[in-house]
């Protein structure tokens, strides 16, 4: 064989051996990045859960402190919002946790101290997950 052939066939060679270097270390790289991005999306969908669930504390507590500053008055504005939280919360929580959601949601409107109970209990729960 002459030294041309050989020359080509030892670059053929070089260029496979670098193609699958290549292949291999891209396919490795982006298993790394798929992974970055779910425990990210993972952190993303906690930190809005943990909003979520701040958030109905917030209003059914308010609902509960103006329900008893002003029983005279209803509050629907405050009394809406706190269904739609608490029920927006029911629709994605499973188990005992999902539970009491349902007992919250079931001692609306006018049972207040039931209210503030179950509201303690749903408290304790989250922090405790």
């Amino acid at each position: 064989m002459n030294t041309e052939v050989i020359c080509a066939i030892i670059s053929a060679i070089g260029v496979l051996l670098s193609s699958l270097l290549s292949f291999f270390v891209s396919k490795s790289t982006a298993k790394s990045e798929i992974k970055k991005m779910q425990l990210t999306w993972e952190r993303e969908d906690n930190l809005s859960h943990s909003s979520d669930f701040a958030q109905m504390i917030r209003t059914v507590s308010l609902y509960c402190n103006l329900t008893e500053s002003e029983p005279d008055i209803v509050h629907s504005q405050e009394y809406a919002e706190s269904i739609a939280l608490v029920d927006c919360l029911r629709s994605t929580e499973t188990g005992d946790l999902a539970q009491k959601l349902d007992q919250l949601r079931d001692s609306f409107p006018s049972d207040l101290p039931q209210i503030r109970k179950n509201l303690d209990t749903v408290i304790r729960m989250t922090r405790v997950s």
